[in-house]
Order: C-alpha cells, then structure tokens, then sequence
C-alpha cells in the first residue's frame, strides 16, 4: 500500500495516509452492504485486488516475500 500510494505521489496527486485509510474503509463497507446473499466475504478481496491492479496468479510465497504490510501508521 505504501509503495502504492509513493507512486500516486510521484505522478503528482497529494494523497494523504489517513485519507487513503478513509477511503479504503469506505469501500470496505460498501462491498460488505451491497454484497448478495450468495456472494462469500472473498467478494471484498477480489474488489480490492481489481482496484489494486493486483496479479492474481501470483504465487502467495512471492506475494509475501514482495509485499510489505497492508497496516499504515
């Protein structure tokens, strides 16, 4: 997340952690309301790794070893 939001900085945007946290809260509750009946918890994930731009057939030994953690301070 952090390497995310240095990129959007250095194209520019002045995006600020706490708004980010904001922001990502927000669509947390909205996939959580607006989720079907049917749909499992992973429907959130799979919102989050689409807006992300992340790869999905990335092994998770590389994930873990690439990426550092998704809590900001």
């Amino acid at each position: 997340m952090k390497a995310l939001l240095e990129e959007i900085r250095k194209q520019g945007a002045k995006v600020y952690d706490g708004e980010a946290a904001i922001a990502l809260r927000a669509i947390e509750q909205g996939a959580r309301t607006l989720r079907a009946p049917h749909e499992s918890d992973a429907v959130y994930l799979e919102l989050a790794r689409r807006m992300l731009q992340v790869d999905v057939t990335e092994t998770p030994q590389a994930a873990a070893s690439s990426s550092g953690s998704l809590i900001l301070p």
